[in-house]
């Protein structure tokens, strides 16, 4: 691929820096949002959001240190982290969404069980 003269070296290595970043920055996001759904609704939003806080931190590092140190075209790095990033962020925050609704849905039957069972012990 590289002797042919399409692609460079440097544009298949900031395409696949960019693709590895964006893929980790959103299993990461996943592994996040499996912890926070075990957890009450106040808790889920500190977990989510306060992970997405460390994750954007995290990346912009990591970008800084690989556009400054490492060899990568930099139009195709930028590029295809952009594009990848808003694909997984889209997907992610769907995502998240549903198992919030989830988790409110759960806490409501929870409670009207509750006050059902308070009231039938009432009677």
């Amino acid at each position: 691929m590289f002797d042919a003269g399409f692609w460079s070296r440097e544009e298949v290595v900031g395409l696949l820096y960019a693709l590895a970043l964006s893929t980790g920055y959103v299993v990461i996001g996943y592994i996040t949002g499996l912890i926070a759904q075990k957890k009450e609704i106040g808790s889920f939003l500190t977990i989510v959001i306060g992970g997405m806080v460390v994750r954007i931190i995290l990346a912009l590092a990591i970008v800084a240190y690989l556009l400054a140190v490492v060899k990568v075209h930099k139009l195709w790095f930028c590029l295809t982290f952009f594009i990848s990033y808003f694909i997984f962020l889209m997907i992610e925050i769907f995502y998240v969404n549903y198992r919030y609704d989830a988790l409110v849905k759960a806490n409501r039957a929870r409670i009207e069980h509750n006050r059902e069972h308070v009231r039938a012990a009432s009677h």
